[in-house]
């Protein structure tokens, strides 16, 4: 394994450190960023939760200035949001994919969509160009739900649906977007090894905040749900500790930066974990690849690229093909023309939020538990 890192060591030193970072590269765009900005991003997209001092410490820059950067770059719409990425693996859930080709009926298609976004329990939907035209994920308990609700779509949706294919994932890697800052990091782990892992209503209800704010403070979380912020600290530290938060992520607007989002399926002819571990690597030291997934179906492995467009990532594809030649058979790609993403796995649009005293002892309450985009300068974990 130690020659394996050191050669991809030396692919990192020649094709990332060597490539210039640049946001104009195949598309027009408005937004220009410096350094800093880009080291804010890359920052955030590490850890979204982390404090405004942590940031200053680490950029040698005044609190005052990360916050106007931060505010900036909202009032731009680069940063669309801040989020928490829960792993339903570890709630009992599973997360399973169906990938659609449709007969070309615009109204058709637009009431699908609309349908599927509004499905409370599909996660994750996108539309495409390339071999499919509709992804979309729902979180399952087990392979007999899933099914049950695919087919309600399908059957509902029959006379647009061409061809149909299914996944279930078994484990992904969220890469960093190395790109901003021309580096590598350790990915954030999805999936893995099933739990059931039990919640209660405050459980949900901070989750359900934090994904829709990650730089929600503590203090915020408790004002909002009428408990002590000592209990809403340890609830999230439990919660980081089970694995049902696997990190702080960033929702950023790819288009003003002049970035595309791009599928590409790995069909394989042969899979042992020498290549895995390769594979594994290739991608970790990539700038561009953002997600490695390991899934069940017809195509074992997909990898998610963000690419400054379509020559780029054509480029990529061709080495990975190149390098993996002895087990790629054939790589289907997809242009992910716009998407959107519920991490929180749940249905309901009310939970219960319980009324707590200082030692954390429940007396049923319910309520909302909505909240907005934080303030730029917040602190984060605080």
């Amino acid at each position: 394994m130690r020659n394996i890192i050191k050669s991809f060591d030396s692919f990192y030193d020649s094709m990332v450190k060597s490539r210039p970072i640049s946001f104009f590269s195949e598309n027009m765009t408005d937004v220009a960023l410096d350094a800093v900005d880009k080291r804010i991003l890359y920052e955030l997209d590490l850890n979204s939760r982390q404090p405004v001092s942590d940031l200053a410490r680490k950029l040698g820059l005044n609190r005052d200035r990360i916050v106007y950067r931060i505010k900036q770059m909202q009032k731009q719409g680069v940063i669309r949001g801040f989020s928490t990425i829960i792993n339903p693996t570890k709630l009992g859930l599973f997360v399973f994919k169906t990938y659609l080709r449709l007969e070309r009926d615009e109204k058709r298609i637009q009431v699908l969509v609309r349908h599927l976004r509004d499905h409370p329990k599909v996660h994750w939907l996108a539309e495409c160009d390339g071999a499919w035209d509709i992804m979309f994920s729902i979180y399952a308990a087990n392979p007999y739900e899933f099914h049950n609700l695919q087919q309600q779509v399908l059957h509902q949706f029959g006379d647009i649906i061409a061809v149909v294919k299914s996944y279930a994932v078994i484990d992904a890697w969220c890469f960093r977007r190395g790109y901003l800052m021309g580096v590598s990091s350790d990915p954030v782990l999805f999936g893995g090894e099933p739990a059931a892992h039990q919640l209660d209503s405050l459980d949900r209800a901070i989750l359900r905040i934090l994904s829709t704010d990650s730089r929600s403070t503590k203090k915020e979380i408790a004002d909002q749900l009428k408990v002590s912020s000592m209990l809403v600290k340890y609830r999230i530290d439990r919660l980081e500790d089970l694995g049902i938060i696997s990190g702080y992520s960033l929702d950023i607007d790819l288009d003003l930066l002049g970035i595309s989002f791009f599928k590409a399926q790995l069909h394989l002819d042969a899979y042992d974990r020498s290549s895995a571990e390769l594979l594994l690597e290739y991608c970790r030291s990539h700038p561009d690849i953002t997600y490695l997934i390991r899934q069940i179906g017809d195509c074992a492995l997909e990898i998610e690229v963000e690419a400054s467009g379509y020559q780029h990532f054509s480029q990529i594809v061709a080495d990975v093909r190149q390098r993996f030649s002895s087990i790629i058979r054939e790589v289907d790609t997809v242009l992910i023309r716009s998407h959107q993403f519920k991490w929180a796995p749940y249905s309901d649009d009310r939970i219960d939020i319980p009324s707590t005293n200082a030692e954390g002892r429940s007396r049923g309450k319910k309520g909302a538990t909505q909240h907005g985009i934080a303030a730029a300068g917040k602190e984060g974990r605080g």
